[in-house]
């Protein structure tokens, strides 16, 4: 399927097995800090179910930063520092959209960072236009916790 285009049905799609070793984040003798894998799964599973506020409120870290790039070329890149600050911008955005159809390839795992490729079909509630959303969506993870959301689309 190309990147353009939305799947009829929604779908969910996880390429990570949480058992590989070399993704935990455990430290030494603490068994009940969660793998990158495993953090980067119930996000996503998470958000597939809807629950997108309620993803971010269980792992984004107090101090998260959250970038996205600018909205059109005179407006500056939206960054939002600290997780009241995201979950507003998160909020606004949920607000502002209707997302009826979604898709999540990934996750995409790196070190301490995971990807994921993201295609919606949208409304937008201030012109009523139902349209495809792309992004991809990196994050970093520490202890456990998100400490950096980046997003990229044109």
């Amino acid at each position: 399927m190309p990147r353009s285009a939305i799947d009829p049905t929604p779908v969910r799609r996880m390429i990570c097995d949480p058992s590989f070793a070399g993704l935990s984040l455990n430290h030494a003798g603490d068994k009940t800090m969660q793998s990158l894998a495993e953090i980067a799964n119930d996000y996503i599973t998470m958000m597939a179910a809807g629950e997108i506020l309620a993803a971010a409120e269980k792992y984004w870290a107090s101090d998260i930063v959250a970038l996205e790039p600018n909205q059109t070329e005179k407006s500056d890149p939206v960054i939002a520092i600290g997780k009241p600050a995201a979950l507003a911008r998160l909020a606004n955005w949920l607000e502002a959209n209707a997302i009826s159809e979604l898709l999540i390839d990934g996750p995409f795992i790196t070190g301490d960072h995971f990807a994921l490729f993201i295609d919606m079909e949208i409304t937008r509630h201030a012109t009523g236009i139902r349209q495809p959303f792309s992004e991809i969506a990196t994050y970093t993870v520490r202890e456990g916790q998100i400490v950096e959301e980046r997003f990229f689309y044109g």
